[in-house]
């Protein structure tokens, strides 16, 4: 989901939502040049990511990886987030085709589109944040660039056949690589079709994934209740 969003965004707006390395960047050109309007652009743009970051880091505290419904709930938000994005950017008007490769200042002048990155931004922070809080820094879900370096890691030291490469660790980090591509690849294909309109489809994954989480905790919550009121009796 990660992978898709980021890619709508980045095709509309020419901004990253996911990941933030590149925006830093910008925001560095834009302090050198000078240019404080788009320099407090990209400043909204981070600190965006990392409040949503931190929703998960207030509301969760916990060691092991143990998701409460509270996962799914802060999903539910995800989702909504995503939805409310899809709405400024269809209000926005102007965004760019899927072959336009230009850069151009579109977003500098619709507060619609600005708007919609910032929502955006924070919807990836909160989603990274909960995975990231759930697996203990172990799992990042909306950017590659540790996890490739911790493929890399595993590899060389799997190469060279020493007893810390831990190997199945590919089988967790390469799926997630594979499904960020592959989320971008949907993402260009949908939009390609949809325009903004294929944000709504990352809303309802991430309000149904919820949804259903929730669910599927209440029924285990009856379902362990009945199981010790059972033991009980007998």
């Amino acid at each position: 989901m990660a992978g898709y969003v980021n890619t709508v965004a980045l095709i509309a707006t020419t901004n990253v939502v996911s990941h933030h390395t590149g925006t830093v960047t910008w925001l560095g050109r834009w302090i050198g040049m000078g240019e404080w309007f788009y320099t407090l652009c990209y400043v909204i743009i981070l600190s965006s990511f990392i409040a949503g970051a931190a929703i998960p880091g207030f509301f969760l505290e916990q060691k092991d990886f143990q998701p409460t419904r509270l996962y799914g709930l802060l999903m539910i938000v995800v989702g909504a987030l995503i939805f409310v994005t899809e709405i400024l950017f269809d209000f926005a008007g102007e965004l760019h085709s899927l072959d336009n490769y230009s850069f151009n200042l579109n977003f500098y002048t619709s507060f619609y589109q600005q708007l919609g990155v910032y929502i955006s931004s924070f919807a990836m922070g909160i989603q990274n944040g909960l995975c990231t809080q759930l697996t203990n820094a172990v799992v990042r879900t909306t950017h590659v660039t540790g996890l490739s370096t911790d493929v890399g890691m595993v590899l060389g030291r799997w190469s060279a056949g020493h007893s810390t490469a831990q190997p199945w660790r590919l089988c967790v980090l390469l799926p997630i690589l594979f499904g960020f591509i592959g989320g971008a690849a949907l993402g260009t294909w949908v939009y390609k079709a949809l325009a903004a309109d294929a944000l709504f489809l990352a809303g309802l994954y991430a309000t149904s994934f919820g949804f259903s989480w929730i669910f599927f905790r209440i029924f285990r919550t009856f379902s362990n209740l009945n199981i010790h009121q059972v033991e009980y009796h007998e």
